[in-house]
């Protein structure tokens, strides 16, 4: 088996992404390595508008969604990884191009492996929503797991 050092797990923290959380979590505690646990929240284009039309805070909104998806991480985190004796960081990111984020940041962590879940669109639902992990095994230089949801 491959020696990993640092997994970084991208999770959209769905109920989908539950199963690469468990293999991401099962090869951590296997190779010993450490666990990052990666969400990318996407920054809406109307918070920057807003701001530049003086409509609020906008940036106040980005904190709370911000603050919300932490929560969630830890909650989902914390669920699943209570029994395995895995430790795991949460790292909660945010900006417009997702797929493009999580490569830099495995890349700063300095991630040995990738792992990420797959919900399986194809057709209309694909060219209109597109692929992050299409985007992800395309550019990332990083080794890639992709797990397919069990929804999928």
């Amino acid at each position: 088996m491959a020696e990993f050092k640092k997994i970084v797990l991208t999770t959209d923290l769905s109920q989908e992404s539950w199963r690469a959380l468990d293999v991401a979590t099962s090869l951590a505690s296997k190779c010993g390595a450490a666990l990052t646990i990666l969400s990318v929240v996407q920054d809406p284009a109307y918070f920057t508008m807003s701001e530049l039309y003086g409509a609020g805070n906008a940036f106040a909104d980005i904190d709370r969604i911000h603050a919300e998806a932490v929560k969630r991480a830890k909650e989902l985190v914390g669920k699943h990884l209570e029994s395995s004796g895995v430790k795991a960081e949460i790292r909660i990111i945010s900006g417009i191009n997702i797929p493009k984020m999580i490569v830099e940041e495995a890349e700063k962590i300095g991630a040995d492996l990738l792992v990420l879940t797959t919900h399986g669109r194809s057709g209309l639902s694909h060219m209109l929503m597109g692929s992050t992990a299409e985007r992800v095994v395309r550019t990332s230089s990083v080794p890639v797991l992709v797990v397919r949801s069990q929804s999928a």
